[in-house]
């Protein structure tokens, strides 16, 4: 009888070291959080001229380059006070390339790329893709 009570005892205490092993495992998995990841982003105006206006996203990231919302605006400098005209949106092609394809009026350019954030992946957390404005390009 008494070794009865001692092998259930063995077999009680090993069931409890077990559960509470898997249950501290789980407690750390959980702490493994990925930090958000911040990166530049880079918009350049490459040509603006009678065929459209084309230019490029770039950044360390790969994700951020592709997919990028780009808007287009017009420097209106007619006005006593100068504004920016809204044009037109796009979005870049994996290599961060970007195109507005139709035939632009003489004016002076500057593209933007919005601010995305990618979800985060098995390996990463969310990569947050900053917003840029691109240089001035004029087309006369």
């Amino acid at each position: 009888m008494m070794r009865s009570i001692r092998k259930i005892t063995a077999v009680v205490l090993s069931v409890a070291a077990a559960a509470s092993f898997t249950v501290a495992t789980q407690a750390t998995a959980k702490k493994k959080t990925h930090k958000k990841q911040h990166v530049s982003s880079r918009i350049a105006l490459q040509v603006a001229g009678v065929d459209g206006i084309s230019g490029r996203v770039s950044a360390h990231s790969k994700a951020c380059r592709s997919q990028r919302q780009v808007l287009l605006y017009r420097v209106n400098s007619q006005a006593s006070v100068p504004t920016n005209e809204f044009i037109a949106s796009t979005r870049t092609r994996g290599d961060g390339s970007w195109t507005f394809p139709a035939p632009q009026s003489p004016s002076l350019y500057f593209a933007e790329v919005s601010k995305q954030t990618i979800p985060k992946t098995r390996k990463h957390g969310p990569v947050i893709c900053r917003f840029a404005v691109s240089n001035g390009s004029e087309f006369s």
